[in-house]
């Protein structure tokens, strides 16, 4: 169970991240903004990860499983409220920068229940496993977006889907063991 949970954890903050770096300049050009700041928006998102230290510390004090259901708490929220934005808008950037502060307190901690999870003789064998999440994010979140696009949805409805999607997350997540 616990190994379950935790490719899930890895593949869903991936598929998040695979989704930032993708449909995020997307939305900031749409928004109205220049290329120049698209780029300037996936600087500052990816600069977000300098935090881990930080974040590190803060697990140490409450928890990583904490600070994981906490970080898909916000991709949560934050897609949420994209979504119900609707169209692309300046203000919508701003919930694409705190969903990947949420996406960076996971990226920090994220590998750790895979860790904690297997024994230290089977870690070997099934990291092979375990690192399938790369590829599997990486066509994950295109295949969400071609379904929203296929059952003509408005886009948007791909950002709720990958709020769900965190939001399960998180809540399995809660499942883990408290000391992870």
């Amino acid at each position: 169970k616990n190994l379950r949970i935790a490719y899930c954890v890895t593949l869903i903050r991936s598929m998040f991240w695979v989704s930032v770096f993708v449909y995020g300049p997307i939305y900031v050009v749409e928004a109205g903004l220049s290329e120049t700041l698209a780029g300037a928006f996936l600087s500052g998102v990816a600069a977000l990860l300098f935090t881990s230290p930080l974040i590190r510390r803060v697990a140490d004090r409450y928890g990583a499983r904490q600070v994981i259901m906490t970080g898909f708490a916000i991709i949560a929220t934050m897609m949420t409220g994209l979504a119900l934005i609707g169209e692309p808008t300046k203000l919508g950037i701003f919930f694409w920068v705190a969903a990947a502060t949420g996406g960076a307190m996971i990226d920090a901690l994220g590998n750790i229940p895979f860790m904690r999870a297997v024994r230290p003789r089977e870690r070997t064998p099934m990291t092979t496993v375990f690192s399938t999440w790369r590829e599997m994010s990486e066509f994950s979140a295109p295949l969400l977006g071609s379904i929203v696009l296929a059952l003509a949805l408005p886009f948007h409805w791909y950002y709720f889907a990958l709020a769900c999607l965190a939001a399960l997350t998180g809540l399995g997540a809660s499942y883990l063991p408290r000391r992870i």
